[in-house]
């Protein structure tokens, strides 16, 4: 395919009013992509360059770019800077200048006795970013990357194609939209297939060019567990009380610490080679040497396990502060950090072993075999578990986690239908935690949508924050709360740095909000927020199937960045707050 022709076809989903329209419109793609497109076409709608696990890092910023089309279009860069406030988006920047400056002629061209041809394949523009990828590359050497493509390139490629190099698309198009969309070109598809391949592969364009070279049959191939590639975590739903997991779970159940850590999953392949992944399929392989070369020594087999990595006191035996296990994610200085801040990895399932698939066995067989795998050490341990058919021990063992600084509690079903669900907030697990509980104030994790400037002491940083939720159902995200209360003045910098690098010229089209904040950013941080409780809102967005609108009342920053979780699998549900809402009020006696 013709960059140009897919430009056109960005262009459409961008303008697209409902999801149904953008599946419509990635259908048709679908129906006029080269196989060798498929790849591409789907990274780039997604704003990125490949799987999550494994995607090229450019590490290309506006700043850099308005630098770049500063020298090759010859404008001053003060100009540059200005008209780039007046648009706020370097894509839309890079098409009106195209616009106003014309067609740019390369002086090789007017020696040539060839016709020139200027439009690039989307496969050429893609090779383009592999090279930007490149280690030790100058800026000057980019420079000459970008522009050899920008001189091919006319207005409305331009600002798809300088949109891709900063990773901000901002189409709305996400892995579920791409996966409605296989399930509808493929006739035969079955739409939960094709999410469990992705889930499995943590791949879509892999699914998709899968899908459509060998149909289901190829797609069904694919539902397995591949070792050395992250398959997707299953996560738990939250209760609010002992009683209520009586809702989700009839018979006998595992109770469990929920430690406060990152959630890690360790790969061993046959042939020895380990990794280690977090639940957004970051690598862990680097920052976490010391069970690194753990796994090394104990296993000599071909393993998946998934547990949780926590900050370790082994004098007192007993688990750190979560802020204390933050200091192991530097990236330099890892030899010193790692005996600064020893860890340990309660591990709770195992996925695979030796060429065979756990996901389809119920939880007890797993856990037998977890701990028939595990050999004695001191830095892998097996979680341990309460078995009980009775809801009150669990009100009980919160406790008893509470007083021993633990996040929580995790209930688990010990029915034979209780398999591993990769990639879904599975009713098999239930998380308890002691903010959770009628006395206490609750915690949730909420993605920053906007933010409105600081003044006073706050002057020249973003000062209160627009935090939303998501519903699963819609794809949307929904206004929930102003958070302006818990943030240094070290907070505040770095997160108006990281904002000003995802800002968004519009609301994206995905976020259901009344109140307009001074700036709106793409998607991506998450904050922990406690409150003091849930209240109606007469502005806010989160509704309940009646209507009623809830915002947090109090809410306050609690100082936890939750990097370990990504957008939108990380960032509290609707349905999550709708449940709380029945239950009690935050804060309330």
């Amino acid at each position: 395919m013709l960059f140009s022709k897919y430009c056109e076809y960005l262009e459409e989903l961008q303008n697209e009013s409902g999801r149904l329209n953008m599946i419509e419109t990635l259908n048709r793609m679908l129906s006029e992509l080269e196989l060798s497109d498929i790849k591409p076409a789907i990274y780039l709608s997604l704003g990125s360059f490949g799987p999550d696990y494994d995607k090229l890092v450019l590490g290309i910023k506006d700043k850099f770019l308005l630098t770049a089309l500063s020298k090759l279009t010859g404008i001053p860069g003060s100009e540059i800077k200005s008209l780039y406030e007046k648009y706020g988006d370097v894509g839309d920047l890079a098409e009106n200048l195209s616009t106003k400056i014309g067609v740019q002629t390369r002086v090789d061209d007017f020696f040539s006795d060839e016709t020139v041809n200027r439009e690039l394949s989307l496969s050429k523009v893609y090779e383009s970013f592999s090279k930007l990828a490149k280690e030790g590359l100058s800026n000057n050497a980019k420079i000459e990357i970008i522009g050899d493509i920008d001189s091919n390139l006319s207005a409305l490629e331009k600002k798809y194609y300088y949109r891709a190099l900063v990773g901000k698309l901002r189409l709305g198009v996400k892995e579920s939209t791409w996966i409605a969309a296989l399930a509808k070109y493929n006739d035969e598809g079955d739409k939960e297939e094709i999410e469990y391949a992705y889930h499995m592969t943590s791949d879509i364009a892999l699914v998709a060019e899968t899908a459509i070279s060998n149909g289901m049959e190829g797609v069904r191939a694919l539902c397995h567990v591949h070792v050395g590639t992250p398959i997707h975590s299953m996560v738990a739903q939250r209760i609010s009380s002992g009683e209520e997991l009586r809702k989700w779970i009839q018979g006998e159940f595992a109770i469990e610490n929920k430690y406060d850590g990152y959630r890690i999953q360790i790969h061993r392949t046959s042939n020895g080679i380990v990794t280690l992944w977090s639940r957004n399929q970051e690598s862990y392989t680097n920052q976490f040497p010391d069970i690194l070369e753990a796994v090394e020594k104990l296993f000599n087999k071909s393993v998946v396990l998934d547990g949780e990595v926590v900050a370790y006191d082994y004098e007192n035996d007993k688990v750190q502060n979560f802020n204390i296990l933050t200091q192991r994610s530097r990236k330099y200085g890892i030899e010193e950090t790692v005996k600064q801040v020893p860890v340990r990895v309660f591990l709770f399932d195992i996925l695979h072993i030796d060429g065979k698939d756990m996901i389809k066995h119920p939880y007890l067989t797993r856990r037998e075999v977890l701990k028939k795998v595990i050999p004695e050490n001191d830095i892998m341990v097996v979680s341990d578990i309460f078995r009980s058919s009775d809801p009150e021990d669990a009100d009980l063992q919160l406790l008893n986690a509470k007083e021993t600084n633990q996040e929580g509690i995790m209930i688990k079903d010990l029915s034979e239908e209780a398999i591993y669900e990769p990639g879904k907030r599975s009713f098999f697990w239930l998380k308890y935690k002691a903010d959770y509980s009628n006395n206490l104030s609750d915690t949730f994790d909420l993605v920053i949508m906007g933010a409105k400037h600081g003044k006073g002491k706050r002057a020249g940083v973003f000062g209160t924050f627009l935090m939303g939720i998501y519903d699963r159902v819609q794809e949307t995200y929904h206004t929930f709360c102003y958070l302006g209360s818990g943030f240094s003045e070290k907070d505040l910098e770095e997160l108006t740095a990281e904002l000003n690098d995802i800002r968004v010229e519009e609301k994206p089209a995905d976020y259901d909000s009344v109140v307009v904040p001074d700036a709106w950013f793409f998607p991506h941080i998450i904050l922990e927020v406690s409150a003091a409780e849930i209240s109606d809102s007469p502005v806010h967005t989160v509704r309940d199937s009646d209507g009623k609108a809830y915002a947090l009342r109090f809410p306050r920053y609690t100082g936890k960045r939750r990097t370990d979780k990504s957008v939108p699998d990380g960032v509290t549900t609707l349905d999550e707050v709708v449940e709380i809402s029945k239950h009690f009020r935050i804060g309330s006696n």
